[in-house]
């Protein structure tokens, strides 16, 4: 009888640890996948803030463009500047929006 107890509780012990690590591979799979959309943000920001500089310095951001990250650009001349929306995106969808803009003819 005493060995049956200590079987079940056993078997107890194992549930409760294969639980656990079930629920800390599931945490440490979240926190891999956020930790590569940060690292996808971060490459966006980095890749808008160029782009704006090229075309402050009237210069095709286009060349920026790696193969994950597309750049889209939309630009408005307003009197005496000029304002471009600079969009990242990934796969289609939006990662990252910078509005910028600059004086006409030059800083």
């Amino acid at each position: 009888m005493k060995g049956n107890l200590i079987f079940i509780e056993l078997l107890v012990m194992v549930l409760v640890f294969a639980l656990a690590a079930s629920g800390c591979l599931g945490l440490f799979a979240q926190a891999r996948l956020l930790a590569e959309d940060t690292a996808r943000l971060d490459e966006a920001v980095v890749l808008a803030r160029n782009a704006a500089e090229l075309l402050k310095a009237g210069r095709d951001p286009a060349s920026l463009e790696t193969g994950e990250l597309v750049l889209e650009i939309g630009e408005e001349a307003l009197p005496g500047m000029r304002q471009a929306t600079i969009t990242v995106l990934f796969a289609e969808t939006p990662v990252f929006t910078l509005t910028t803009g600059w004086q006409e003819g030059g800083l």
